[in-house]
């Protein structure tokens, strides 16, 4: 029996969990130490190698092989900002509960393993020196209490998740067919704040090849520009991760090459911050102004956020990633590929026990 061939022999998803575990062996090398540099290179070709090399195709579910593919495309974000952009040891450091920051050169090597594999899995910086903004701070509570809300929280989360599966399902075998008609979705989800900085990152190393008096002018023209380079470069990295999944499937199930329109929808939630700034000028609304917004405003800012998420996720989004990213069509229009796409996504969400209780199984 022969040994499998690292260049062709292994999957695109094997090469991926070859790229993290070298990361972190990468990390936890002495810094500038020249094995350090070759563990580097070894990691940055598996990286590119799971991008060309096979993806998964065992699974009948595409929405499978997209996940695969999308956890590529956040890890890949991930390395830039932890790895390649940064040197790991001089900029992120973990706080204790005094408020202290730990540097990892003080750390044994058993210690700095972990400490490499909390950083490269940690989302949110929680715990960390670059903690995300904007997260509420968990309340205090017994072990059995913290046990009793986790277990409440998944319970509804994967009854929600079973039920609309269900209920697409439903909708695409006993409607009839009907003429194309605009999209609704019926839950709106909430953008998470996990890939804020892994997005951020590369687009503020770009900006800060531009000149130096250009990055410290303080002149109207330079400060949105600067601003809208970052809200267009982070929403366009943004793209590229999700595009990482459509490549995957597109690849695996050999249909013609697309993103799924990822790179189109997330340009255009960049553009529509720059239409309501603009918006904002022209009225003479100062949205900068301290203090809370009046109650006036804050309902018109919910309606017009919302109407746009709406129709521009349906549109955008979950048609274009059912048509062109998995290569789902129903000739009773639009509605039904993007319903069949939904109920492939629920099925694809691993550990999810309401589903298996129900006689549902992930593949099925």
């Amino acid at each position: 029996m022969t040994a499998p061939n690292f260049l062709t022999d292994f999957d695109a998803t094997q090469y991926t969990a070859l790229s993290f575990l070298l990361a972190i062996i990468t990390i936890t090398l002495p810094k500038g130490s020249l094995l350090r540099k070759g563990v580097l290179t070894l990691q940055i070709l598996c990286l590119i190698q799971a991008y060309v090399a096979h993806p998964l195709t065992e699974a009948p579910n595409s929405a499978v092989t997209y996940t695969t593919g999308l956890l590529l495309g956040n890890l890949t974000a991930r390395y830039a900002d932890r790895l390649y952009l940064h040197i790991p040891e001089g900029e992120f450091h973990r706080v204790n509960e005094a408020g202290t920051k730990e540097h990892a050169t003080n750390l044994p090597w058993t210690q700095k393993l972990w400490w490499a594999t909390e950083l490269l899995g940690v989302t949110r910086g929680i715990g960390w020196d670059w903690r995300v903004t904007g997260i509420p701070k968990a309340r205090a509570q017994t072990r059995s209490r913290f046990l009793t809300v986790r277990s409440v929280k998944y319970i509804f989360m994967y009854t929600g998740l079973y039920l609309t599966g269900r209920i697409a399902e439903a909708i695409r075998m006993g409607w009839p067919s009907v003429e194309p008609a605009p999209l609704r979705e019926t839950v709106i989800a909430i953008t998470s704040k996990s890939i804020r900085r892994i997005v951020g990152t590369p687009a503020g190393a770009l900006l800060s090849l531009a000149p130096t008096s250009y990055l410290k002018s303080k002149s109207r023209w330079a400060r949105l520009t600067r601003r809208y380079f970052l809200v267009l470069a982070s929403f366009s990295v943004s793209g590229c991760i999700h595009a990482s999944g459509s490549w995957a499937v597109t690849r695996a199930y050999g249909l013609p090459l697309s993103d799924g329109g990822e790179m189109t929808y997330f340009l255009l939630q960049g553009i529509a911050l720059m239409l309501e700034d603009s918006a904002c000028w022209a009225l003479g609304v100062d949205d900068q102004a301290a203090g809370p917004p009046t109650a006036r405003r804050r309902w018109l800012g919910y309606l017009v956020t919302a109407t746009w998420y709406i129709w521009s996720r349906v549109n955008l989004k979950v048609v274009p990633l059912a048509e062109r990213g998995h290569g789902i069509m129903d000739e009773r229009g639009q509605l039904f590929a993007a319903l069949e796409l939904v109920e492939r996504n629920v099925k694809a969400v691993p550990g999810n026990f309401i589903t298996r209780g129900f006689g549902g199984y992930v593949y099925d």
